[in-house]
């Protein structure tokens, strides 16, 4: 396994094993330190890094999942990564109904009336989210083309600059 992919965070003073090499170690101060901004930086530098590193794999991953021939999953793995783009893209905003977080439906509302989804109606979209929901909630299956339409049209969303 790769060890950049691992982060160790120990209270200092701790030992650890020789065979970690390469592994990211952060020591976390006391719970009385009044200055834990050193740990912190740290960790938000790694994170950041990882995000970097790891989100073309998750944006690649409803499409091995397609071409492994696992549709129910591809449809699943798609949908969510158009909640999480749209949700990076409104993370500051709230539901027009309350504080709460916008839903996924709000976002592909607001997503719509900005001109950010192609040519790609509305109610195609909430049909790809039916169908998602139906693989996540029932015995229903996703048939190839099923799959193939909403892992391809996500994905061309998405990638959209």
């Amino acid at each position: 396994m790769d060890n950049s992919r691992i982060l160790i965070i120990t209270p200092a003073g701790i030992s650890l094993p020789v065979d970690i090499a390469g592994t990211m170690v952060l020591k976390r101060p006391d719970i009385s330190s009044n200055e834990p901004e050193d740990f912190l930086a740290a960790l938000r530098d790694w994170l950041a890094q990882a995000e970097q590193l790891y989100a073309p794999t998750l944006t690649d991953e409803p499409t091995r999942l397609l071409q492994a021939g696992e549709y129910r999953a591809s449809v699943i793995a798609a949908v969510a990564l158009l909640e999480a783009t749209l949700r990076e893209r409104y993370k500051t905003q709230t539901s027009a109904s309350s504080s709460r977080p916008m839903q996924l439906r709000e976002m592909v509302e607001r997503a719509q009336a900005e001109g950010l989804l192609n040519n790609v109606s509305t109610p195609n979209i909430m049909g790809w989210l039916r169908i998602r929901n139906e693989a996540v909630h029932t015995n229903q299956p996703v048939t190839h083309a099923q799959a193939t339409e909403i892992v391809r049209g996500i994905t061309q969303l998405v990638q959209r600059p």
